[in-house]
């Protein structure tokens, strides 16, 4: 199967983040009145855009089965940087490549049934598009759509960057203009979560800010090395070695001093 390869009109169109967002959320029934698309159109999207996920296309005789993703969204960086979002499997992979610094790829967040999250900082995800939008940008789409696009990778943030999160994701998605207006309040709702003292924080109008789950970890969910650069402890994450992923974010730093 080819895959996605008009990534303008794939962003455009609401199916790509159905399930880019039922990913990560179990409100499923949502989705569906929040993106206005049928189950079904959304499946015969899914299939293109992560392949054959139940693996009964037949592989040649004497053939290792070896994992290729359906669709790679390419996102060109400065100094030959490259964030690469590789879609197959049901899950969504998130690479950082460089020809000399990683040449194999360095994975640094998985979305999915086995996610490995967070993998940026919000000031992070704000530098990314700052950078992005520099006039060098080769993108047919808009820059602001990284917002949602990586907010996945991101959650949870804390309270109080939870205003200018709200607002950010806010205008991003009005200009998408595939979440219906009267309903977009709640949509927010549904997708920010917060982190506070320990806890992961959904909002709900019944019961405000609670944590559904009970759990308490008290670590800061991230810590800084002055000498390597931003790291968490959260058991699921893949960013815990900081000098692997300091290049990266240093470039982001040199790019986006003026927009910090």
């Amino acid at each position: 199967m080819s895959g996605i390869t008009n990534w303008n009109e794939a962003l455009a169109y609401p199916c790509f983040w159905a399930h880019h967002y039922a990913l990560h959320l179990s409100e499923t029934g949502d989705l569906e009145s929040f993106f206005g698309r049928s189950a079904e159109q959304c499946q015969e999207f899914f299939l293109l855009l992560y392949g054959d996920t139940d693996f009964e296309t037949p592989l040649p005789p004497d053939t290792k089965y070896v994992s290729v993703p359906a669709s790679v969204l390419r996102l060109s960086f400065p100094e030959n940087y490259t964030w690469m979002l590789e879609f197959g499997a049901g899950e969504v992979a998130h690479q950082i490549y460089h020809p000399q610094r990683y040449p194999d790829g360095l994975p640094i967040a998985v979305e999915g049934g086995n996610f490995c999250l967070p993998g940026l900082r919000w000031a992070e995800l704000k530098q990314m598009v700052a950078c992005c939008l520099q006039p060098e940008w080769p993108e047919a789409f808009d820059p602001q759509t990284l917002y949602p696009l990586l907010y996945t990778v991101v959650d949870p943030v804390t309270f109080v960057e939870h205003d200018e999160v709200r607002q950010t994701l806010r205008t991003a998605w009005e200009a998408l203009q595939i979440i219906k207006p009267f309903q977009l309040e709640k949509w927010l709702d549904v997708s920010i979560r917060v982190y506070e003292q320990g806890q992961v924080l959904h909002y709900e109008t019944a019961q405000g800010w609670h944590d559904p789950q009970g759990n308490i970890n008290e670590e800061e969910l991230w810590l800084l090395d002055p000498a390597e650069g931003w790291y968490t402890n959260w058991p699921w994450s893949l960013r815990h070695d900081a000098h692997l992923f300091a290049p990266f974010f240093e470039l982001l730093e040199r790019y986006t001093q003026p927009h910090t």
